[in-house]
């Protein structure tokens, strides 16, 4: 009888992509791996794609447009077009399943989510202050990290009169067009001139509205005094809580000063903002300009600078969450690097899942029209448990895009449905772009708070290079290459591959090694090609899916192209034909992961017949103590190759040292590959009463006379290695 885990279908998700952006080649073509790779092993991955509506950043890049649904529904036939086009260009091996955020059966488990995180205690509606961006005309979320620009801005003091004396205080108003917002001042209550006025009352210009003067450490310095601004400025907000004053906000939901504004209503910030100090200036109420250095955070959407503003919110409490959160992440966030990064979105408490948007998932949220009461709910209610009233008005905020992102995982497998599922689904792997730390963080509280069982087994980032995709030239396997590697000589490389199989072909394959230890040429390239399956295979394992190509092209692919191809002419055949089945039998697999047509077409040139990965182990053997010692030798050798390639005209007066017992497998190696100056800068003794310039590599050191009074670096080099040595011997 099967297993509940091999009756379950097992999902691969790929991180949503954003209407108006442009799909990451690098996911998909990792997923294409870990598709592959699955099948190899006898089990079946089903990628799904998703498609996120982007919400406000979707439309602040129609923004301007006579019809932005109409741009929005073509954004997204270009999105869907321009991923088919990319699966066929990167020939993988799925057909992604791809999913809507604004479809039916999405909208729903979005609701759905609202509802149970709210019956569950875990979601509240909250007055904060708030990010506020002016072109977005939207809240954002307070706690996540953004960029930020500091600046150097010019403030005017307002001279606001004491109540009953002729005495006025200077007030520095950052941002003048918010003086009707002011309910009180600050002042510092060890500042002994200014703390008798505790208490006291001053009277606002322009407004003639009384404001209290209140004592308080919190940010306020001696012989300062400044304006509370409880709308505008969350730790003011619970300072005049405390205080008990008034909450005044004069922008309305336009971002323009509202009615509480006064004469100022209907103006934007910019034009209240010259008028009222033209205002002030008139009635003698307007002092000194005063610079002051400001940090502002930049809005995720536009990239525009953020005010803050009262709001009322819709917030998940995190804070029971993270426990939880916590024990499932050890041991499912790769590599290292994204477990810190997601680590690190532990310290939030909240998260504003609710946005001012004319487009999305409108939230499952009444409100009466006779009381102001709200209901959380799927359905319109029928009555009013305060009121008695049947009028409900549904909220017109939108779910943020970001909490529909979120929510991928809970979706793909099917949380939420009413029908019974014909299969199981458990989510085996998430991948994400390696910056996206607070989606995995927050998609993992979400599933942890709803149901555990839909939280994905392994969330893996991929850092990759993108470019050279969209364009017809080079092949499939070249462009899945390039985005998981920073190669871009991929296409010369898998070409020389196929030209090195068929040049070796005459050869044959032979699994039995000749007898004897073989030549250094074929030890080193044979290490190689262990290694590098080996690193393929233990990044696979590990989630480090941004050194595949790497691994492959540099340990695999570069040294039989560039090292063994030039040569293998003047080689011994069963050497050769050695060579040529340690490529087949333990590198060509891992290579086909990455590139299935190149490995395909070398496995035939070599055996005549189609490559089958099911037939060979999953595992590659792992390199032994003499393998790496060849593949260091030849490491150092090909390094010092490259230095006098680049450099000619070292070659006949350089001088090389090394360890005696490193120095006979460097020659031999040399001697191997017909590289006679090497071995001649060892035998070359260095000329007396010459200055030198020390060049490292590995445990060789590269010594070349300096000309024109160049300093020597001989002496602080000499003195590093004795230091190095030293500590290998503590050890």
């Amino acid at each position: 009888m099967a297993s509940d885990a091999e009756q379950k279908l097992q999902l691969l998700l790929v991180s949503p992509f954003r209407l108006g952006g442009t799909p990451s080649a690098g996911l998909l073509a990792a997923a294409d791996v870990l598709v592959r790779r699955s099948r190899w092993r006898g089990e079946e991955l089903r990628a799904s794609l998703a498609v996120n509506h982007g919400g406000l950043w979707a439309l602040s890049r129609v923004k301007g447009e006579a019809n932005p649904e109409e741009r929005l529904s073509a954004c997204r036939e270009e999105l869907e077009r321009s991923l088919f086009a990319f699966c066929e260009r990167l020939d993988l091996s799925f057909r992604p399943f791809s999913a809507f955020s604004l479809s039916p059966s999405y909208r729903r488990v979005a609701s759905l989510a609202f509802v149970e995180l709210f019956e569950r205690g875990l979601l509240s509606r909250e007055s904060v202050v708030a990010p506020w961006c002016d072109s977005c005309l939207t809240v954002l979320d307070p706690d996540r990290k953004r960029s930020v620009r500091t600046s150097r801005i010019e403030g005017r003091e307002i001279l606001v009169r004491l109540k009953g004396v002729d005495k006025a205080l200077a007030v520095l108003f950052p941002r003048p067009e918010l003086l009707g917002a002011c309910v009180g001042l600050a002042i510092n209550p060890g500042d002994k001139k200014l703390a008798p006025l505790a208490g006291k009352a001053a009277r606002l210009p322009l407004y003639g509205r009384e404001v209290k003067i209140v004592a308080t450490p919190d940010r306020t310095t001696e012989g300062t005094v400044r304006p509370i601004l409880p709308a505008y400025d969350q730790e003011d907000l619970r300072l005049a809580q405390s205080k008990q004053l008034a909450v005044i906000d004069v922008l309305d939901s336009e971002g323009k000063l509202g009615p509480s504004a006064g004469r100022y209503a209907g103006l934007a910030p910019s034009a209240a903002r010259a008028k009222i100090l033209e205002d002030l200036e008139e009635s003698g109420a307007l002092g000194e300009r005063r610079e002051t250095e400001v940090s502002t955070s930049l809005c995720e959407i536009c990239g525009g600078e953020l005010t803050f503003r009262l709001a009322e919110e819709w917030f998940v409490d995190l804070t029971p969450l993270k426990d939880d959160a916590a024990k499932v992440l050890e041991g499912r966030a790769a590599p290292p690097s994204f477990l810190r990064t997601v680590s690190e979105e532990g310290g939030r408490d909240k998260w504003c899942i609710s946005r001012k948007s004319p487009w999305g998932v409108e939230l499952p949220v009444w409100f009466c029209g006779s009381c102001d009461e709200f209901i959380v709910g799927l359905n319109r209610p029928e009555r009013c448990a305060a009121c008695g009233s049947g009028s409900f008005e549904r909220t017109s905020d939108k779910l943020s895009a970001g909490f529909l992102a979120a929510l991928w995982p809970l979706a793909a497998a099917g949380w939420g449905n009413d029908e019974e599922e014909e299969d199981e689904t458990s989510t085996e792997v998430m991948l994400l772009g390696h910056t996206e730390g607070e989606l995995a963080y927050l998609s993992l509280c979400l599933a942890v708070a709803l149901d555990p069982e839909t939280v994905p087994r392994r969330m893996i980032a991929v850092r990759t290079a993108e470019g050279g995709v969209e364009t017809e030239a080079g092949s499939s396997d070249a462009a899945r290459l390039r985005t998981l590697s920073a190669s871009s000589d991929a296409d010369l490389l898998l070409a020389g591959l196929v030209s090195y199989a068929e040049d070796a072909a005459s050869a044959g394959v032979s699994a039995e090694r000749p007898s004897g230890d073989p030549p250094f040429p074929e030890a080193y390239i044979v290490a190689s090609l262990r290694r590098g399956a080996f690193l393929v295979d233990r990044s696979l394992r590990e989630g480090r899916l941004s050194h595949l190509g790497s691994a492959a092209l540099e340990l695999i692919v570069r040294p039989l192209v560039e090292v063994y191809a030039p040569t293998v002419g003047a080689r011994p055949s069963e050497w050769v034909a050695w060579v040529s089945y340690e490529l087949c039998m333990h590198a060509l697999p891992f290579v086909a992961l990455l590139a299935p047509r190149t490995a395909e077409t070398v496995w035939r040139s070599l055996l005549g017949r189609p490559l089958r990965l099911e037939s060979f182990p999953s595992a590659p053997p792992s390199p032994g103590e003499n393998e790496r010692v060849h593949l260091e030798t030849g490491r150092i050798l090909f390094r010092i190759a490259r230095i006098l390639r680049k450099r000619p005209e070292w070659s006949g007066d350089f001088v090389l040292r090394a360890p005696k017992r490193f120095e006979a497998r460097l020659r031999e190696a040399a001697l191997s590959f017909g590289f006679d100056a090497i071995e001649e800068a060892f035998d070359r003794t260095p000329a007396a009463g010459v200055p030198y310039r020390a060049v490292t590599v590995g445990e060789a050191v590269l010594l070349r006379p300096l000309h024109g009074g160049e300093e020597s670096n001989v002496p602080r080099l000499i003195r590093r290695l004795r230091e190095r040595d030293e500590r290998r011997r503590r050890r």
